[in-house]
């Protein structure tokens, strides 16, 4: 049923009304390009993808900086916690200098 569809075959038939929609727009905006062209933009998911990427990378950054947080608090040294996570010791340094 395709109520029931698999991931895959949600994202197979969004981008297959995502191209139909484009195709839509670009008739009906023939005569304006600036707006074709942001139009593309939109229905094809850069704004969208976009402001997923800034939420997404916003959380991984505050995870990031709690987990130093909480190596520190544990007595870690900034070398050691760039040393098991690959984090620049910079950037330890400056969550640290954030703390009471």
């Amino acid at each position: 049923s395709r109520r029931y569809q698999t991931c895959s075959g949600k994202a197979s038939l969004r981008k297959k009304l995502t191209q139909k929609a484009i195709k839509v727009t670009a008739n009906l905006a023939r005569k304006y390009k600036s707006i074709k062209e942001r139009i593309g933009d939109i229905m094809g998911g850069k704004v969208l993808d976009y402001e997923a990427k800034q939420i997404r990378d916003a959380a991984r950054a505050e995870g990031m900086e709690q987990m130093i947080i909480q190596m520190l608090e544990r007595g870690n040294t900034p070398e050691e916690i760039t040393l098991f996570s690959g984090i620049p010791l910079e950037d330890i340094k400056r969550v640290q200098e954030k703390l009471p």
